[in-house]
C-alpha cells in the first residue's frame, strides 16, 4: 500500500539567511543597472530637447520671414564695406565676412534684449527686464544677430540664431562657439546636459517678404544679396 507523503514535513521553504542573500543579489543587480537606466532617461530627454530647439529655431525664422518679429529687431552685429572689384567680398578666409563668430556677436549675459519662443509656439521679444512674458510660458531663449549690406529693412540679411534653454543661468557664464571650437549639446547626455550652452547655433539668409500685414512679393532684391555674396558692376553682378 502506498502511503501519500505529507506537505509540511521536515525543513522546507527558504531560510532568513537565503532570503537576505537573494536580497543582496537583487540589489547589486539594480546598482549595476542604474547607471544604464539613467543615462537611457537623460539621452531620450535631451534628444527631445534637442528636437523641439530645431523646432523652435524654425519658429522664429518663419516669424522673422513672414513680419511677425520685425528684423529692425533684430540688432546688426555686423555691417559690410560695400565690395568692389579690388576687394571683393571674402567668403572662403579666415575670418570670412560672411559668418557671425562669437567676436561679432558674444554670447548674452543676460535676458534683457533676448527673443523668446513660447510654449504656444509664438515669438515674443523680451524687451526689458519688466517683460513679464517671456518670464511665464518661455521654452527657449533665443540670441539673434544678422550681417547686413546696408541699414534698409528690404536689403535682406545673413541671420543668425543661438536657442538656449529656459532654465540657464544668467548669473554663470553663458557659452557660445567660436572659429575653432564647437559648442553646442549634443542628443546624448548621462545628467541634465549643460544649461550655458546653445541648444543650436544656425544661420541663413532672410528675405522680406511682407509689409506690415499684407503680403507681399519679396521687397528683397538679388543685387542686395549679390552686394553681401560678390562684387557689384555697373552692368550686374560677379561672384
Amino acid at each position: 500500500m502506498i502511503k501519500a507523503k505529507k506537505c509540511g514535513d521536515g525543513d522546507s521553504g527558504f531560510t532568513v539567511i537565503e532570503s537576505m542573500m537573494a536580497m543582496v543579489l537583487a540589489s547589486l543587480l539594480m546598482i549595476a543597472i542604474a547607471p544604464v537606466l539613467a543615462f537611457s532617461v537623460a539621452t531620450r530627454l535631451q534628444t527631445r530637447r534637442v528636437e523641439q530647439a530645431n523646432a523652435a529655431a524654425k519658429t522664429f525664422l518663419d516669424a522673422i520671414r513672414g513680419g511677425a518679429v520685425k528684423i529692425e529687431d533684430v540688432a546688426i552685429v555686423k555691417q559690410l564695406a560695400a565690395p568692389t572689384t579690388d576687394e571683393p567680398r571674402n567668403l572662403t578666409a579666415t575670418p570670412t565676412d560672411y559668418l557671425i563668430s562669437s567676436t561679432d556677436m558674444p554670447a548674452p549675459t543676460t535676458s534683457v534684449g533676448l527673443f523668446c519662443v513660447l510654449k504656444d509656439g509664438t515669438v515674443n521679444k523680451k524687451v526689458d527686464s519688466s517683460s513679464t512674458v517671456c518670464d511665464t510660458n518661455r521654452l527657449f531663449y533665443v540670441q539673434a544677430g544678422r550681417i547686413a549690406q546696408g541699414s534698409g529693412r528690404n536689403d535682406g540679411s545673413r541671420l543668425a540664431i543661438r536657442l538656449y534653454r529656459d532654465d540657464v543661468d544668467f548669473t554663470d557664464t553663458l557659452l557660445a562657439s567660436t572659429s575653432t571650437t564647437k559648442k553646442t549639446q549634443t542628443t546624448y547626455t548621462s545628467g541634465i546636459g549643460s544649461k550655458q550652452t546653445p541648444l543650436i547655433e544656425m544661420s541663413t539668409d532672410v528675405a522680406i517678404t511682407r509689409i506690415n500685414t499684407v503680403i507681399t512679393k519679396s521687397s528683397t532684391k538679388f543685387i542686395s544679396l549679390c552686394r553681401r555674396l560678390g562684387t557689384v558692376h555697373a552692368d550686374g553682378c560677379e561672384f
